[in-house]
Formats: C-alpha cells, structure tokens, sequence
C-alpha cells in the first residue's frame, strides 16, 4: 500500500446535508476567510452550521480498502475490454468539446451547463439530496457568492483536461468551497488532500507552504485525480466519483464482490458507507438544481464568464504583503486567493504561482519585473550578543523560535557570538500574529 489517500480525508470531511446539528466544523483561520463579504458570512453562520460541515462520525476504512491504490500503471488486460474503456473516454471527452460554449459567452453558468457531461440519473437518491438542498436557499446563494472567484479558474481547468463541468461544483461538497476547510482526519483546503495524497500529486507541504491550500495547485493536482480515476473505471464517472470519496481500493473491493450478479454492477447496487451512497447524489442533485434553476424556483446569483484571478509565477522569495501591494489588493483579500503560504512569506527557494485579480494582473508583473531579489523581503537583522539565547532574540523581536530556526537554517537553539540572524519584517510578524 503506497497511499493513505483521499477517502481518509474526504470521507471525514464530504460536506454532509443533513437538517440536525452535528460535532464539528471546518477549522479556518481568521486572515483565511472565504470570503471579505460580510453579508455571505451573516448568511452562512445562520445555515452552514446545519447545512454544510465536516462529519466527524464516520466510521474507519480498513486499511484492506487501499489494496490497490496505487500510482497509476498500465494494467494486462484484454484487447476488447481496452477498446470498449478508450471508446467511453472517448465519446466523453467528445460530449464535453461538442457541447462547449465560447468563453466569450456573458454567463459562466451556461458555458458550465454546456460542459454538463455526467449521466442523467433518475434516482430517489438523488432526488432526496435535491430536496435537502432546496431547504436552504439562501446557503445555496452563499455558496454561490463563495464560489464565484474560483469558478472560471476551475472550468478552464477542466476544459484543458476535456473533463465534466458538473466537476466544477464538487468543492461546493468537499468543503462548501472554503478555502482553509480542514477535516479532523487532516484533509485539507478546497479539494480535501490528505497529506499523503497531496504528497503523491505533487503538493507540496512544509512549513512554508501547504499546497493542498494552494488552489491553483490543488485544483491542478483534483482535476488530474479525477481524470485518472475515470480512467481507471472505465470512464464510469460515478464510480470515479465515489472513488475519490472513498478510495478505488474500496469501490474495487466492492466490483469484486459483485462481479457473480448477472447484471453489471454500478455504483447504486454497491454496499458502501452511508456518506459515499450520498456523496455522489448530492453532486448530480446540485448540478441538477443549477442547471434547472428556474423550474425549482432557484435563484442564481449572476456570475460573468470573466475570469476573476490569473496566476502569476514568482521564482524568488516575498513578502506577501509587498507582493499585495504591488498587486494593489488588501492584503486579506491577497491572502484569500493565496492560503498555501503559511507565515506571509514564499520559500527561500523554487518557483510559486500567485494567485492575483485578473485586472491586476498585468500590472502586478510589470512591478515585479523591476523588483530585485533583495528587495522581496526587507529582513531585519540581528547581532547576536554575549550570552545572548535564541529564546531572547525570538522574544525581543515577537517571533518564535522555531520560526527564527527554521528562517536561519538553524539546526540548534545555541549561537555563537557576533552571528547574524534575519529576523521577519513586521508586515510578516503581523499576519502571522493574526
């Protein structure tokens, strides 16, 4: 077994729609809220805690589950059933191109439904989760608001990699599109990595940076998730689906035991954990509702088809609150965009994507273009005294000391006499203070 993986997480954490209170919600830190609306947030408080949270209940997997998750590999099989699973993907992937709408359309949600390519499902199921969320109206309107600046990024994702639109909603079920959504099993942001998955897909996680907060990354690192579990199931997108909730190694298990049933499995016929059965309902029941707005009396918070935010790479280490100047956004909207960074600054080393307003873009690079290295962190310095502890230093400066280690390659608290120590700047030591 190489992956601990994504039903750990997303098991824990799939937004459940239920009408009685339950222990636990998405922990998210001040500075990180979805976000700056005060109006959504009113309207939030008053229904997510019912509506929208983390189950904490859910009941172990065996580790027997994970049998087969495993990087992806090219599997023996025989030719017909490796014709039959191309020509699945196939027709998927030419619904998707077929049915798309220009990016120039005006609305983001009709160029989303012209994406629609999951099966239409006539099932009680479905319906049940369809009328749990019509319950709630005015969450599913904050939810949209919550939403908004993400969905473009996301759909162009999706576009790229000839992948569903409905798939576009699922963060709206993981973490009712929180961007610092943590589940008690250690899920995290808007996709729900566990740190073991994120670590497989190339998220990167230390004590800079969490890139399963980081939603360029990580909706890079979803969308690739999907697509190959997709695959994996013979382009069957709801056992993908209830894959990603639970594990393949699950859903597999699951095939196996029903493979001596005259009729083909599927997911409705599969003995699975009650959060699973519903986890896949609630996505075709919320796209459904979408897509079908008006007959249900719905309303649908306007979004145009502009994108809200573009990344921009930055090779050397910043100050987020410079590089939200020079981006001319507040630094907690600059901080809503860009959760992965975890003490207001970049790593000392490698190239990061930020995430800045898209009409800000274009002079955000310009600026940064004219900044030299060194003027990306304007470090304090401090001389280091007789008799001088680290301890004292952290605390004459309101830092921490792992913070001081860890910023000055430290790998013990004693100094030598006359050493230099960079000490963070105070935009820095204030975000992280908040």
């Amino acid at each position: 077994m190489i992956l601990g993986n994504f039903n750990k997480s997303l098991c824990y954490l799939s937004v459940a729609i239920f009408l009685t209170t339950t222990a636990g919600c998405s922990q998210q830190s001040p500075k990180h809220l979805a976000l700056n609306d005060k109006a959504n947030d009113a309207i939030a408080a008053q229904t997510e805690s019912v509506l929208f949270q983390p189950l904490s209940s859910q009941a172990m997997i065996d580790e027997e589950d994970f049998e087969d998750e495993v990087p992806e590999v090219e599997e023996e099989s025989d030719e017909p059933k490796k014709v039959a699973k191309e020509v699945v993907v196939k027709k998927t992937a030419t619904a998707i191109a077929k049915n798309a709408v220009s990016k120039h359309t005006k609305s983001l949600w009709k160029r989303m439904f012209a994406m629609y390519a999951l099966p239409e499902v006539d099932n009680p199921r479905v319906e049940e989760e369809l009328q749990k969320f019509l319950k709630h109206p005015k969450s599913l309107l904050a939810l949209q608001r919550r939403a908004q600046p993400y969905l473009y990024y996301i759909l162009d994702e999706l576009e790229a990699k000839k992948l569903p639109g409905e798939l576009a909603l699922l963060p709206m079920i993981e973490s009712a599109f929180q961007v610092k959504a943590q589940s008690q099993a250690a899920a995290a942001g808007l996709w729900q990595f566990t740190p073991a998955t994120g670590d497989t897909f190339g998220l990167a996680q230390n004590w800079w940076y969490d890139g399963r907060l980081d939603i360029a990354a990580s909706t890079d690192a979803a969308t690739r998730y999907l697509k190959q579990l997709n695959k994996k199931f013979d382009g069957d997108w709801l056992l993908a689906l209830a894959s990603y909730n639970v594990g393949p190694g699950r859903i597999q298990k699951e095939l196996r035991k029903s493979s001596d049933v005259a009729l083909k499995p599927d997911f409705w016929a599969l003995s699975l954990p009650r959060e699973t059965k519903e986890y896949v309902p609630k996505l075709l029941a919320i796209a459904k509702l979408f897509r079908h707005a008006e007959q249900y009396n719905l309303t649908l918070h306007p979004i145009p088809n502009v994108p809200v935010l573009r990344a921009v790479n930055v090779d050397s280490q910043m100050d987020l609150s410079k590089a939200a100047d020079l981006a001319g956004m507040p630094i907690n909207e600059f901080f809503n965009f860009n959760p992965g960074f975890n003490h207001g600054m970049t790593a000392p080393h490698g190239s990061y994507k930020l995430l800045i307003k898209a009409n800000k873009a274009t002079s955000f690079k310009r600026k940064l273009a004219k900044l030299s290295k060194s003027e990306g962190i304007n470090w304090q310095r401090h001389e280091v005294k007789e008799g001088e502890k680290l301890s004292d230093v952290a605390k004459l400066h309101g830092v921490e000391v792992k913070t001081l280690m860890v910023i000055n390659s430290l790998t013990s608290e004693n100094l030598p006499v006359g050493a230099v120590l960079r000490i963070p700047p105070e935009s820095v030591k204030a975000l992280n203070a908040v």
